[in-house]
């Protein structure tokens, strides 16, 4: 009977984590991941158009004001880069640790 309640404790309990943890961490790291890419994507090609001098109408940072100088623009971008790509995949191993511990539990109840 400990057995089956237990078993029942872990079912309700990584359920009901599940549908809130797993999702938020995947997709975040995902994201994040993705996005430090697409920043040093975006700022190479700022670099690109601010030598050729190409007027596009897009900037990395605007805040409705104006536009900083790419002086500016480019060591942000990296450091925002840098910082998506580092909290992206920490926020995956945070996932794979959750996961093995969920893991752990489950074969320990077995027994």
């Amino acid at each position: 009977m400990n057995k089956k309640i237990g078993l029942i404790q872990f079912y309700s309990k990584t359920g009901f984590l599940g549908i809130f943890i797993v999702p938020f961490l995947a997709v975040l790291s995902g994201s994040l991941y993705v996005s430090s890419f697409l920043t040093v994507i975006a700022c190479i090609l700022k670099i690109v158009i601010n030598v050729f001098n190409i007027e596009v109408p897009f900037s990395i940072l605007n805040f409705g004001f104006g536009e900083f100088p790419i002086y500016f623009e480019i060591p942000i971008a990296l450091l925002f880069a840098v910082l998506f790509f580092f909290g992206g995949k920490k926020l995956w191993i945070i996932l794979k640790k959750y996961i093995e511990n969920v893991r752990a539990e489950y074969r320990e109840i077995k027994k």
